[in-house]
């Protein structure tokens, strides 16, 4: 039996021998095995990461949806000062990182925050949205509701900044809107010039907009 595995086992580096790579392999036996265990090793661990990114991301997803239930209703019923939720805000924030998969939270969070007139934690939890890097539509909205706060802090600066930014994104939303509050913005900021640029640009480009009647009032005021 064992002349017939050793002839087996002859028969096949004979066969290696007649190719160069055969050659290569039966000369490089080690190597061979190494590499090959070192593929088999390398397939498992990507599998295991795989399996790990899933499994954390479930976790994050678990730990923002507790979150929104918990906290952010308990702020919401007026259970939870805004201090206590600031602290849990970040918290959150570190434990699942501040990107796209929070920012849905975020902007929601910042809404409530401005509807109780928290108005420097809206700025706060906004600001931090706006770093995240998300769809043209949702760094719109972002910045946009960004504008809403900072104007009503009396931020009017900051404000026109914001909505100036905003007229670079590709994905553009309430475009009639967005002219009408610079102009708004750069009237009550004196610069007469700009806002009269803004609300004409309305005029002539959105004539059909809801938004005309107004922009005309405010042209008016100038």
């Amino acid at each position: 039996m064992e002349e017939r595995k050793s002839t087996q086992g002859d028969e096949v580096v004979e066969t290696l021998n007649k190719t160069e790579l055969g050659q290569w392999m039966v000369h490089h036996k080690t190597l061979m095995i190494v590499i090959v265990c070192g593929l088999l090793v390398a397939i498992g661990l990507g599998s295991f990461l795989h399996s790990w990114r899933q499994s954390s991301l479930e976790d994050k997803r678990a730990q923002i949806y507790q979150f929104q239930q918990k906290t952010l209703n308990a702020f919401v019923e007026g259970n939870l000062e805004v201090a206590a939720l600031m602290k849990k805000a970040e918290e959150l924030k570190d434990e699942v990182g501040c990107s796209s998969l929070i920012l849905p939270l975020w902007l929601e969070l910042g809404a409530q925050l401005r509807e109780k007139k928290n108005l420097a934690e809206a700025e706060t939890i906004l600001q931090q949205s706006a770093k995240i890097k998300a769809d043209d539509y949702s760094n719109y909205m972002t910045h946009m509701d960004l504008a809403v706060v900072l104007e009503e802090e009396g931020k009017l600066k900051e404000a026109a900044q914001t909505l100036e930014h905003m007229n670079k994104f590709k994905e553009k939303l309430y475009e009639a809107k967005l002219y009408l509050d610079l102009g708004r913005v750069y009237s009550h900021l004196g610069d007469k010039e700009k806002a009269r640029q803004n609300l004409q640009y309305l005029l002539d480009n959105f004539p059909n907009d809801e938004l005309v009647k107004m922009a005309r009032v405010y042209l008016q005021r100038l």
